[in-house]
């Protein structure tokens, strides 16, 4: 039997280490200890990070369906996308592109909050007045007077003042003259006094405005007044400034005529093309019958380019009003003529200052014209300022 040798034996074991070979061993064998440590705990924090990921996605997803109306898909996925991109884990970037993917949207246009005032300052202003503030000095205070320099309907007095105080809210605007007036050459519409830098920042958007709805205010009495005493009312049309719709309206409605539907959410008008969507007259009179059973309130107003049309219409149940294209006087008043229950008929196309009252005396009720907006010249009016002391 072999016996294990005696630490005082004088002959060493084969695998016996020195005092220096041991401390090698021990520093080697720390060595492999710590960078197995440090891989584990950096697989322990990738781990995290991936859970993490998952988190984001899942709480992104929550958000897109409970508050956000439309998530930005690229910037939600940017979140989730951890340490190497969409390499670092395919199943996560495939979860966010899933979850952020932009869903197709219907074409129906909730009113927004534009404001035509600040954008044609932020247009004309920019940066800054570069003339006013070198050559102004900035405490001067004067007056200002807007005068028309030739006969007008005044309109759109209230958004010279929205805009002189948009430009400074300490400017003194007095409205000599309101809305639906009628001005002469020389009037004065409109004082403002404040400081010299601000009335001349807001001078030019704010006569931009004002020409340009005095212009339709008094073009819309020219049409009231060639109408003379018959019942039949002029209105405008959507062929309006984009951006302007409501401004321009509100100008119409100053020079003494009114307005026909603001957009297509407000009132049904059936013209041509939507006829030919249908299979058959039936088919039509079927689909009016179901829309004012299911929306009594809305008005439904069908075109009708001839008589034959016009005869048809109304004998249709649920009509309210019959626009009579492009005819002319004689054919206007046999349309009328067919007048059933309380069919209201509107004469539309090719209306002007010459045979507008040959139009309205045939009878019809309303006459639609879209020049109002759209033809319209600006009046001139100017802004002359005075200098007043401090």
């Amino acid at each position: 039997m072999l016996e294990r040798p005696s630490k005082n034996s004088a002959q060493a074991s084969p695998f016996a280490m020195s005092g220096a070979e041991r401390e090698r061993s021990r520093h080697t064998h720390e060595f492999f200890v710590k960078k197995f440590e440090r891989r584990a705990s950096s697989a322990v924090q990738l781990n995290r990070l991936r859970r993490f990921g998952r988190l984001y996605v899942f709480l992104i997803f929550v958000v897109s369906i409970f508050f956000l109306p439309n998530p930005s898909g690229p910037t939600a996925k940017r979140l989730c996308i951890y340490r190497g991109g969409r390499r670092a884990n395919a199943k996560t970037w495939c979860m966010a592109d899933a979850f952020t993917k932009p869903k197709p949207r219907r074409t129906t246009m909730k009113p927004d909050r534009y404001d035509p005032i600040a954008a044609a300052l932020k247009e004309d202003i920019g940066a800054g007045d570069i003339t006013t503030d070198l050559f102004v000095p900035e405490t001067l205070h004067t007056s200002g007077r807007i005068i028309a320099r030739e006969k007008a309907i005044v309109a759109g007095t209230g958004v010279v003042a929205k805009v002189f105080r948009q430009v400074d809210p300490s400017l003194d605007i007095h409205n000599l003259r309101h809305d639906g007036e009628e001005v002469a050459a020389g009037d004065t519409i409109i004082e403002v006094r404040g400081l010299a830098r601000s009335i001349l920042k807001g001078e030019r958007v704010a006569l931009n405005f004002l020409q340009r709805l005095c212009g339709i205010a008094t073009l819309t009495r020219q049409f009231v007044d060639a109408v003379g005493n018959h019942a039949t009312k002029i209105v405008d049309t959507r062929k309006t400034t984009p951006g302007l719709r409501t401004l321009e309206k509100a100008a119409v409605l100053a020079g003494g005529g009114g307005n026909h539907r603001f957009g297509l959410y407000d009132m049904v008008l059936v013209k041509d093309n939507h006829l030919a969507t249908f299979e058959g007259l039936s088919a039509f009179a079927e689909r009016i019958k179901q829309f004012r059973q299911e929306r009594p309130n809305i008005r439904i107003e069908v075109e009708a380019e001839d008589l034959e049309q016009v005869r048809a219409f109304v004998e249709i149940e649920g009509i309210d009003v019959i626009l009579l294209d492009n005819m002319t006087p004689a054919q206007i008043r046999e349309a009328v003529a067919l007048r059933k229950d309380n069919i209201q008929f509107e004469a539309s196309g090719g209306i002007t200052l010459r045979n507008v009252s040959r139009i309205a005396a045939t009878g019809v009720d309303y006459i639609s014209v879209g020049s109002l907006t759209h033809g319209a010249r600006a009046i001139d009016i100017g802004l002359e300022m005075t200098h007043v002391p401090s």
